[in-house]
């Protein structure tokens, strides 16, 4: 409906009208891209999971995946770090190799992809380290600072 009322706009040659119809096209296809992403919930992402090799991958769909996961991984390391007294570098550095370790096991065996398809282990890897270094620094040191102040 909204094409076809650009289309016609425009054959028209009606700047003002033209410009209505291109918002409004505008407008219909960015609420059609949120209802696609609205469909893409915890569930649907649960159970591509529980399908492991089975699943098809879309290469966004996978890095939302790894993304939320380290974000998980960050608080859950924070949280035991800070709990642990597991100070300095060494605490920094053990929770981002392990971080990193567990990334790489769980794409590999749960999820049972090929790297290469998906931009190869840096890629993947990569993805969420930002968030996980925020978030995990954000609740080790709370965490560390409560229990041990």
């Amino acid at each position: 409906d909204k094409l076809e009322l650009a289309v016609i706009c425009s054959a028209n040659a009606n700047p003002g009208a033209t410009a209505v119809a291109v918002a409004a096209v505008a407008a219909a296809l960015v609420v059609e891209m949120a209802e696609a992403d609205q469909r893409k919930n915890v569930a649907f992402y649960l159970k591509k999971i529980r399908q492991r090799e089975a699943a098809t991958w879309e290469k966004d769909d996978l890095l939302d995946v790894i993304y939320w996961y380290k974000q998980v991984l960050g608080v859950a390391f924070g949280l035991l770090w800070g709990v642990l007294p597991i100070p300095g570098f060494l605490g920094f550095m053990s929770a981002a190799i392990l971080s990193c370790m567990l990334t790489l096991a769980t794409y590999k065996s749960v999820l049972g992809i090929d790297e290469e398809d998906y931009g190869g282990h840096g890629e993947l890897i990569q993805e969420g380290l930002p968030g996980f270094v925020s978030s995990f620094l954000l609740t080790w040191t709370l965490t560390y600072t409560a229990m041990h102040s």
